[in-house]
Order: C-alpha cells, then sequence, then structure tokens
C-alpha cells in the first residue's frame, strides 16, 4: 500500500518502495504518452507519470481527489469510479494499481478500464498465488477479491492480453 507524510506546503511525494518502483518503470516505459490513471489516490503515483507524461489522475473519492489537487497543484485530477463508466475522455494508457482488488464490479470495471484507452491498459493487483494471500477470502480488509493471473486474462478477454508476474 501506499504512505504518505503529511507537510503544510505540497512538496514531492512518499510512495512505498514496491509502488515507487512501478511507477517509475512505467514513467519511463511510457514516456511522451498521456495517461489515464483509475483510483489515483492522493494522486503520488500520477504526480511521478506526469514528470514525463499528460496524466489526469482520477479518483471516485471526492476527497482523495482534492487532497491530490493540492499535493500536485499541476497535475490534472477529476473523479471517476470506474465500476460505473468509462472515462468520458480516451487516453493512450489507462493505469490502475492495485484498484481492482477493491471493486465489488470488477468485471464492470475491467470493461471500462479497457473501453477508457486507445492503446494499452497497465494494470497490477495482487497476486493470489501468493502464499502470504488469503486463499478462501482476502486478509487484507480493504480487498473484495484477489485473483490468479488467468482470471485477469479472463476478465480482459476478448482483448489482447500480456501478463506479467512481476514481484516487485
Amino acid at each position: 500500500g501506499q504512505c504518505f507524510i503529511w507537510h503544510p506546503a505540497p512538496v514531492g511525494y512518499v510512495l512505498h518502495p514496491k509502488n515507487r518502483r512501478g511507477y517509475a518503470h512505467l514513467a519511463t516505459r511510457l514516456k511522451g504518452l498521456s495517461i489515464l490513471e483509475a483510483g489515483c489516490g492522493i494522486g503520488c503515483g500520477a504526480a511521478m507519470l506526469s514528470l514525463q507524461n499528460a496524466v489526469i489522475a482520477t479518483d471516485k473519492e471526492a476527497r482523495s481527489v482534492a487532497f491530490a489537487r493540492q499535493l500536485y497543484p499541476w497535475l490534472r485530477c477529476a473523479i471517476w469510479d470506474v465500476a460505473v463508466t468509462p472515462y468520458v475522455q480516451q487516453a493512450d494508457i489507462v493505469v490502475a494499481v492495485e484498484v481492482i482488488e477493491h471493486i465489488g464490479a470488477y468485471a464492470d470495471a475491467m470493461q471500462h478500464l479497457l473501453e477508457s484507452a486507445t492503446q494499452a491498459v497497465w494494470f497490477s493487483t495482487p497476486n493470489r498465488r501468493n502464499p502470504n494471500m488469503g486463499q478462501e477470502r482476502p486478509k487484507n480488509q480493504f480487498h473484495v477479491r484477489e485473483f490468479f493471473p488467468e482470471e485477469v486474462c479472463d476478465l480482459a478477454a476478448p482483448y489482447r492480453v500480456t501478463a506479467y508476474d512481476w514481484d516487485t
């Protein structure tokens, strides 16, 4: 998960090291593309991505979006509930880092992520094969469901899917 330190003035960002490595990888790999981030939380990852890309940071929680705007005033932020509808404007890439496991209507959410991208969706979620994950039900109280890699690929069908098991 993400962690942050409150400071009275907007300064930098603090991310869990695993997430920071993932966002750094994406920022380099997606350089120059328009990016829509679903489930941005307080905007730390979107702020990293925005250093080399045009980014719209979205979250369904208005409080998170308002906080992201305070922390990163240059960042374009909007409210979007990915489980309800595709985003109003497509982007080259949609990024959803550790989002789908929090959504009850996960099949709808996956469809909306895919419909909001013109090129690709970069998506991560905990791997249920990990021995630290709950096998019957999620150990994390905020997770509605955790997935096996094959289940994620099934959700994305009939789109072309490339699955990576990248242990960050």
